[in-house]
């Protein structure tokens, strides 16, 4: 086990995520990541920073982890990488955290949920249609 308490969290990297690479992490199964040799790539641009990342997830050469890495471009044209490189092990927890959390992250949980239709009802208020 790696020492995490060497991380410095204040400086973490965020990257946003569309369902369908959510996706294409969540498909691989145990069986893929231990025998195939596998390469993810996402690219998305920001507005507000100008700000180009690119999220490679791929094994390492050893084969024995997954590298996450995450390439951010300014428009000054100085490029930063982070690489994170962990276990098959830790990838399978993430995986199904990332189950876990999908209908929360995009908001499936509400149609469920009997307390925010309870409040939606308290707080509707009828208005007839009006010429």
């Amino acid at each position: 086990i790696r020492d995490r308490s060497t991380w410095d969290w204040n400086n973490r990297k965020n990257y946003a995520m569309a369902v369908k690479s959510i996706g294409d992490i969540l498909t691989m199964d145990l069986k893929a990541l231990k025998t195939q040799d596998f390469k993810i790539e996402m690219t998305y641009s920001t507005i507000t920073t100008k700000e180009t990342k690119t999220l490679t997830i791929q094994k390492t050469k050893e084969e024995k982890e997954v590298l996450f890495t995450l390439k951010v471009e300014t428009v000054q044209g100085n490029p930063s990488t982070y690489k994170i490189p962990i276990s098959i092990g830790e990838f399978v927890v993430l995986q199904e955290l990332t189950k876990y959390a999908l209908p929360y992250l995009i908001g499936w949980n509400a149609l469920l949920s009997a307390k925010l239709v309870e409040d939606e009802v308290q707080n509707y208020e009828y208005r007839p249609y009006q010429k």
